[in-house]
């Protein structure tokens, strides 16, 4: 209930990170903006930025977990989430996060049970520089199949292997003939239960390779 969500913001945060100080940037200038709007107490204690294409999750949070330990660990964490897009605060809504983080600092009032977990998740770098999309896959798998495993349940009716993943994508571009290796193509790919997104992230990859200007739209639910 903690770790893999944990895992997970930790992941985003390591994507954005790179671009944390532009898109405060955009934040603030799009709250300036909204200054000369007829009703500006509208955009307040709101992400606004949800409409830009050009940002499709984001924080506008000037906290990252590192800033979080700095003060109340609690109210600073939920403070970060609440900082995300609503597409990820959806995503962390439905992991029920900010709950599991209220009961950890109910079940040490002094905090330092929640404060050590963040400091852990601090010291892993999973940014896509250290960690690619398959590596990061494949470990997120691992961690539903131990956790899994503890509950009784079968892992593989969880996800799928990603070798048979490789293959079933191989035999979904092959009917295609060589169309991706050309030109710049922008295929719409959907996988109507996509699980932990590893079908989505080798397509994305497998495509990419034959064509590196090929910008796949990836589409899941699950």
């Amino acid at each position: 209930h903690v770790f893999i969500p944990m895992t997970v913001l930790r992941r985003l945060e390591c994507v954005l990170a790179p671009h944390k100080d532009g898109t405060r940037q955009v934040y603030e200038d799009h709250l300036a903006a909204a200054k000369n709007k007829p009703n500006p107490a509208e955009i307040a204690e709101r992400n606004t930025l949800d409409d830009r294409p050009e940002l499709p999750f984001f924080n506008v949070s000037p906290l990252d977990l590192a800033a979080c330990r700095r003060g109340n660990v609690k109210d600073n964490l939920l403070k970060y989430l609440r900082g995300f897009s609503a597409n990820v605060r959806a995503l962390f809504d439905q992991f029920n996060l900010r709950a599991h983080v209220e009961r950890i600092a109910k079940a040490d009032p002094t905090l330092a049970l929640l404060d050590r977990v963040v400091a852990t998740f601090v010291s892993v770098d999973l940014s896509p520089e250290a960690v690619d999309n398959h590596m990061m896959g494949t470990a997120f798998e691992d961690l539903n199949r131990r956790f899994l495993e503890q509950a009784n349940e079968k892992a593989g009716e969880q996800y799928t292997p990603r070798d048979v993943i490789a293959l079933l994508v191989d035999l979904c571009l092959a009917a295609d003939g060589d169309r991706w290796k050309h030109n710049a193509v922008r295929p719409k790919i959907y996988d109507p239960a996509c699980g932990t997104g590893g079908m989505l992230t080798v397509a994305d990859t497998r495509i990419r390779e034959h064509n590196p200007k090929a910008r796949p739209i990836l589409f899941g639910q699950e």
